[in-house]
């Protein structure tokens, strides 16, 4: 069967589930997996899982691990760069060192790790180093503090008064004038307005304006908000999820919830962060990223700023997001739904085509470890998608020859099912 046919076939839908129904534990497994410490489980881990059925102590299992602390810092690192940045952003901010902080923020209160941001305190200093570029008004620290924190978008108020809500340009102005002078002016050719720092209810701030701000905010509803948006893909948290005062238990309480466990509960696509964990791990490719780079270490061409991991994997993160979004395109303005681009490079790329290879990797491993033809579409499926096969589709993916596990292998791939979690 040609691997276009087989990518049409697979799939076929099921009976609908009651709305409240909970989830199955192969879909609550690579759910929850996914969405703890940013990648797909192994099949082992599933059936370890699906063995014991115990899901708090796979939740306590997931959010104990580094992985879990590793993947927030991931997450806050995307969101306070803007999911992007440039070669020269690296002379002025230090990613190691940010990294490793945020890693530690994953167990700290939610308003001290935004206060320190705010204030610009130790390495949390290097969110603003990265957004500060020379005489050119702060606006981008400003827009990025007031999403994040405030759950507020002001950009449309920097050139004129906010056209459907209470935001003028003078409040635009008056709140980024916290965050440092730009280059003077009345009112210069980018709509600079030069006022006195000014909260955006009109108050005036008392002392140094910087630490009056990052005193004043109350990051809680916004925070749980893009924690939820994350896990359900979906707007409106319920109120009792401000309550939580660290990310670790944010996590917990979301997973908690009956929505969450449900069988229709979450629908979103992976994030730029789980695509790329998904990918290395799908196509066995944690190893060739390990080989890059020490390969970039012991270059001596390599400029000192790049031999640093995590600005490696910032370029990882950055090539997932092309693949997730259109070029050039931000996350934080709509949500993700896969690109032409990362169709055809799935099915043109030559570099991608090999990896869908009996002689490459994950098929490789699976077809040396499984003898049985019905084994190894198993094991295909728990790698690609956490779920076996059902009974229609170990029918039609009965596959006799290497050619034939190529076929499955792509068809996964390439399915709904890898690119969303659900």
């Amino acid at each position: 069967m040609g691997r276009a046919a087989v990518t049409l076939l697979l799939l076929l839908p099921a009976a609908a589930p009651a709305p409240d129904e909970p989830a199955d534990d192969h879909a609550f497994c690579r759910r929850v997996t996914l969405d703890l410490v940013g990648r797909p489980p192994a099949p082992d881990e599933i059936r370890a899982f699906v063995k014991s059925k115990d899901r708090e102590k796979k939740i306590g299992e997931l959010l104990a691990s580094p992985e879990a602390a590793l993947y927030h810092a991931d997450l806050w690192m995307q969101w306070l760069l803007d999911h992007d940045f440039e070669n020269r952003d690296f002379y002025r901010m230090n990613v190691a060192e940010f990294h490793a902080w945020l890693r530690g923020t994953f167990e700290r209160p939610i308003s001290e790790t935004v206060r320190s941001l705010v204030a610009r305190e130790g390495a949390a200093a290097n969110f603003a180093r990265k957004h500060l570029d020379g005489g050119e008004p702060p606006v981008k620290l400003a827009v990025l503090t007031a999403r994040l924190f405030l759950g507020r978008d002001l950009k449309c108020a920097q050139c004129h008064d906010h056209p459907s809500q209470p935001l003028t340009q003078e409040d635009f102005w008056a709140f980024t004038a916290f965050f440092g002078g730009g280059r003077g002016g009345i009112q210069d050719h980018l709509g600079e307005l030069r006022l006195e720092p000014r909260f955006l209810d009109g108050r005036r701030p008392e002392g140094n304006p910087l630490e009056s701000l990052a005193g004043s905010i109350d990051p809680r509803a916004a925070i749980a908000e893009r924690y939820w948006r994350l896990l359900m893909g979906r707007p409106r948290h319920p109120a009792d999820l401000e309550a939580p005062e660290t990310p670790r238990e944010l996590l917990r309480a979301i997973v908690r919830t009956d929505e969450y466990r449900a069988r229709k509960g979450p629908l979103k696509a992976m994030n730029s962060v789980q695509f790329m964990h998904a990918f290395a791990a799908v196509f066995d490719l944690e190893q060739a990223h390990r080989d890059m780079l020490q390969k970039a270490l012991k270059n001596e061409k390599t400029l000192e700023i790049f031999k640093d991991e995590q600005v490696m994997r910032l370029f990882f993160h950055k090539w997932a997001k092309e693949m997730v979004f259109p070029k050039g395109h931000n996350p934080e303005e709509a949500p993700a739904a896969g690109t032409v681009r990362l169709a055809l490079k799935l099915m043109n790329n030559q570099k991608v085509q090999n990896y869908v290879n009996t002689a490459w990797g994950t098929l490789r491993k699976v077809l040396a470890r499984k003898v049985r033809a019905a084994d190894r579409v198993e094991e295909l499926f728990l790698t690609v998608i956490g779920r076996p096969p059902t009974k229609e589709e170990r029918e039609l993916f009965a596959a006799k020859d290497d050619d034939g596990f190529e076929d499955v292998f792509w068809a996964l791939v390439n399915s709904p099912e890898f690119f969303y979690v659900s």
